[in-house]
């Protein structure tokens, strides 16, 4: 498996959010309604140098500070990165992310948990590093998924 390294400043992401279990569908139900209200939010959703939107799966505990889910689960945020200064609508929900190194490893839908689990149990400890918050998914608009752990608040 390729890892790499990626150094990105903070961000933020607007877009829907809920909370539960690991592995629930309510993140799909999430998804669901996120990509049937994207249009909403078109106007103020940063674009990537090709004009794509930034699509984002973000976790945090709790709390909100970014940290791992527990055992209970946490909070799920889907939605996309959007201009700096820009404001969630009425039913959407905004998240300001801290800047991170970042570990970046590729999936698909079938190898989810073998790769968060070959990062965090393998490579993490075999590299000298550990989670310095919540994993986050990124889904580009070309090529395979990608899972963002955080291994560096910069």
């Amino acid at each position: 498996m390729e890892i790499r390294l990626v150094e990105k400043p903070a961000f933020s992401v607007i877009g829907r959010e809920g909370s539960g279990e690991p592995g629930g569908a309510w993140i799909r139900a999430l998804w669901d309604d996120a990509n049937s209200r994207f249009a909403e939010i078109f106007p103020i959703i940063a674009k990537d140098r090709l004009g794509k939107a930034q699509v984002w799966g973000l976790m945090s505990d709790a709390g909100r500070g970014f940290l791992p889910w527990d055992e209970r689960g946490g909070l799920y945020l889907a939605g996309c990165e959007v201009r700096p200064g820009a404001s969630a609508p009425d039913g959407w929900t905004k998240w300001e992310v801290p800047a991170y190194l970042y570990a970046v490893a590729e999936y698909t839908e079938g190898t989810y948990g073998e790769v968060f689990r070959e990062v965090t149990e393998d490579w993490l400890p075999k590299n000298g590093h550990t989670l310095a918050g919540a994993v986050h998914e990124f889904y580009p608009t070309s090529g395979a998924l990608e899972l963002w752990f955080p291994i560096k608040k910069l």
